[in-house]
């Protein structure tokens, strides 16, 4: 834990300007999270990579509706290994698999490069509009969105409904998505006049190379919140002992 810690203070993203660009996806296995990002290693200005400015890769960790402190992982950055590819720029993938400290739970992973001196280098995603770097882990039965189904305007005949966050709980991942009446009561099984100004919970995940005016998530279900109060999702924490990294 206090190898985490010291990580998270050498965060200084300084030195020379780099692009590390990263897309991360996820996969739920089990209890497991497999988390892998993939993308391409360039210098910002010049167009020439800079051998050995950065070491390996990590991950931060941050839970979704639990008010708990992020952490970075692993302990041992994944070895960063880039290799030369038809785009003209090396490409790089790196992959661990973590059992999240806390069970039933969402958790957001953004990758980071390590420089040899431990601090960190920022990543985006370079592909259309869509800059977001970070997987989300959305498991089967775990809410990604806990917030009020509101109206939000309208489009012709149909009304429009967003879902402002429960954020003082730290529901802190948004639906970026206009949602209409009928994709409410597909989602829900409901009529949306049911849910309206009442506390519910979004299943779904995140989309990829988003272009401007299209949607960051695809959503699976919605259901009115087990906890109408807008509290946090209920989680069972496990032992630090159960983490483990396997590198590819």
């Amino acid at each position: 834990m206090k190898s985490m810690i010291l990580i998270t203070l050498c965060l200084l993203l300084a030195g020379p300007a780099l692009a590390l660009d990263a897309a991360a996806t996820a996969e739920c296995v089990g209890s497991d999270h497999i988390i892998t990002v993939t993308g391409y290693y360039l210098e910002e200005i010049g167009g020439e990579v800079v051998d050995g400015e950065i070491v390996g890769i990590v991950f931060e960790c941050e839970a979704i509706g639990v008010c708990e402190p992020g952490f970075f992982f692993p302990e041992t950055p994944l070895p960063f290994d880039p290799q030369p590819s038809p785009d003209g720029f090396p490409v790089y993938t790196a992959q661990c698999t973590i059992t999240p400290p806390l069970a039933g739970a969402a958790y957001r992973y953004t990758p980071y490069g390590v420089r040899p001196d431990g601090s960190l280098v920022a990543t985006q995603h370079n592909c259309d509009a869509d800059q977001r770097s970070y997987a989300l882990a959305s498991c089967p039965g775990v809410p990604l969105v806990r917030g009020t189904l509101v109206h939000a305007g309208a489009s012709g005949s149909e009304i429009l409904f967003g879902i402002q966050n429960c954020e003082a709980n730290c529901w802190t991942e948004s639906v970026w998505l206009n949602l209409t009446g009928s994709m409410v009561e597909e989602l829900s099984g409901l009529p949306w006049t049911a849910l309206l100004d009442q506390t519910v919970d979004v299943f779904g995940d995140r989309t990829y190379c988003t272009m401007p005016g299209g949607d960051y998530n695809t959503l699976t279900a919605i259901t009115l919140a087990s906890d109408p109060g807008c509290g946090p999702v209920p989680v069972q924490a496990e032992s630090w002992g159960g983490l483990k990294a396997m590198y590819r």
